[in-house]
């Protein structure tokens, strides 16, 4: 790689800034909390979130000059400790806010299928020892049941949100606003196809074999389902899937002549969402194709000169904002979506995209820190200035593995 002094500079900031910000992920109990934790950031006080947990865990854990092991347990730990008899596990857990909290009679989403997936990390970050989790993994396993008995969608085998709270990707319009339980998201279906295999993974480093095969049967079937239903031939991309459709009624007069013979409809939104099952390698090389050539880094749809945008230019519900609740993901760049993509160009050998996209993504939070002396929560697609909450670590610590593999080169 030819010598660049801007480069270089902006990957140093970048990786000294993630080392520093690491250490103020790290929260002690107190409160709800009975075990150590993480936060999205340093003025995050006492809330632990659930895919921010895990995303940021990952980075924290190379980038702290210190035995991390006690905050990532500790997380999955207060989790199953505010599982309800249902087997209900909350979004957030906070100390400033009962908001989150899970009430009786009261349905609303619930953690994100993410937390056997960060048990699964820490577990092998500390030689394959599952033991930690051994009286907890009851609680995980009825965490995953209540997916399958109250969030599964029979007939077209995808998972759904019960709602629009919370959602990650908060306003995706493929969920945003809809009816309860009317989206087979693809982000929600992917994060369960990985979810579902760490906890097969785990199941087998537990000696629990029957449940091995179990969660790998169920992670199969899905990944059966999110091809039929979320892979769109048309546009040779992943979309969510809308099935809020009427059940098939053979008796009724106006529709059984030609009853649907389909499960969900296609919700063509192009959605960043749409690469995670490249992340996933469930995509074959020419699904994968299509979907970066002729999507992912299309300039004139999702790619950009900083990444990607989290929504699709051309659809109507195109809008760059700033602020929270909910966090805009209708444009705006975010950097997990970012690492995502690049994780996905890497897996199917576009090396050379995947490098581009790095340097772009490296200069972008180097310019930040350099000028801020942090990073902002999301990025804005043209000009690839931060836009809210400066000062947010997170996943954004994840660019640290990009500037590693810079380096190598």
């Amino acid at each position: 790689m030819k010598y660049d002094p801007e480069l270089e500079r902006d990957m140093n900031a970048v990786e000294q800034y993630c080392k520093t910000a690491a250490q103020d992920c790290l929260r002690e109990a107190g409160g709800k909390l009975a075990h150590p934790f993480l936060v999205p950031g340093a003025h995050y006080a006492q809330e632990l979130w659930d895919w921010d947990s895990w995303l940021s865990s990952i980075p924290v854990a190379d980038l702290v000059q210190k035995d991390v092991t006690p905050y990532e347990r500790g997380c999955v730990l207060n989790f199953l400790d505010a599982e309800d008899k249902d087997g209900r596990i909350p979004v957030v857990i906070s100390n400033q806010t009962d908001r989150f909290d899970l009430k009786p009679g009261v349905l609303t989403n619930v953690h994100k299928p993410c937390l056997a997936a960060m048990a699964y990390n820490v577990t092998m970050r500390e030689g394959g020892d599952a033991s930690w989790l051994k009286d907890g993994f009851p609680k995980l396993e009825a965490y995953l049941a209540y997916y399958q008995k109250n969030l599964y969608h029979e007939e077209s085998g995808l998972y759904v949100f019960y709602d629009d709270f919370a959602i990650g990707v908060d306003n995706d319009p493929c969920t945003f606003y809809r009816p309860h339980k009317s989206t087979g998201s693809i982000f929600l279906n992917s994060l369960m196809i990985h979810e579902l295999d760490s906890m097969a993974k785990l199941c087998g480093l537990l000696g629990k074999k029957d449940r091995e095969d179990y969660y790998n049967g169920l992670k199969d079937h899905l990944i059966q389902s999110v091809q039929r239903e979320c892979y769109d031939e048309r546009n040779g991309f992943y979309y969510s899937a809308d099935v809020n459709l009427r059940p098939v009624d053979p008796h009724e007069w106006l529709h059984c002549g030609a009853p649907r013979n389909y499960a969900s409809l296609p919700m063509r939104i192009d959605v960043w969402t749409g690469i995670l099952p490249l992340w996933l390698k469930i995509a074959t090389p020419e699904q994968a194709k299509r979907v970066l050539e002729e999507n992912a880094l299309n300039p004139a749809t999702l790619y950009c000169p900083y990444g990607i945008r989290s929504l699709s230019k051309l659809e109507k519900m195109y809008r760059l904002r700033t602020g929270g609740n909910p966090s805009p993901w209708t444009g705006n760049i975010w950097i997990n979506a970012n690492y995502f993509l690049y994780l996905a160009e890497k897996n199917y050998g576009y090396t050379k995209e995947a490098k581009e996209l790095a340097i772009a993504t490296i200069k972008m939070l180097g310019e930040d820190i350099l000028q801020n002396g942090a990073m902002h929560e999301f990025y804005h697609p043209d000009t690839g200035a931060g836009c809210y909450n400066l000062g947010f670590q997170s996943w954004n610590m994840l660019a640290y593995y990009m500037v590693q593999d810079l380096k190598k080169e």
